[in-house]
């Protein structure tokens, strides 16, 4: 699988939260699984599974600063929407591994951020570009 979102790769959402982009995912994915630390974000994650009705989906409670094996190359492409800046907050060679970590070789991370070098300072946990790449 190339990592792009054809249909044949599979997939995982980084701190799914409420489970709204992991849904997306699975439209496009062949199979989609979200990860989050929080039972209560697990619970809703699996709600949304099953009302939108997605059947190649899954959600796991996990910690990703300490991922359970079956996680580890087991991906194509890895979504992660502000989950990375706070794993790098404890530590940010973990969070760097946590994250490359679940990706095939070859595999394609689409990591949501705020940049740094823009002058707004209100919105999501801005990162500069050497510390994506000093932490990835």
């Amino acid at each position: 699988a190339s990592g792009a979102l054809d249909g044949s790769v599979s997939a995982i959402e980084l701190g799914c939260g409420t489970g709204e982009n992991l849904v997306c995912l699975a439209g496009a994915a062949r199979a989609v699984t979200g990860v989050d630390i929080a039972p209560v974000a697990v619970v809703a994650a699996q709600e949304a599974i099953t009302r939108s009705r997605v059947q190649n989906a899954r959600v796991l409670e996990a910690d990703l600063l300490a991922p359970p094996d079956e996680l580890q190359g087991a991906f194509d492409f890895a979504f992660d929407c502000q989950t990375y800046q706070c794993l790098r907050q404890v530590s940010i060679v973990a969070a760097g591994a946590a994250v490359a970590g679940v990706l095939r070789l070859g595999g394609t991370l689409l990591l949501l951020t705020g940049n740094a070098d823009e002058p707004e300072e209100r919105g999501p946990v801005r990162l500069t570009r050497r510390e994506l790449e000093d932490g990835l």
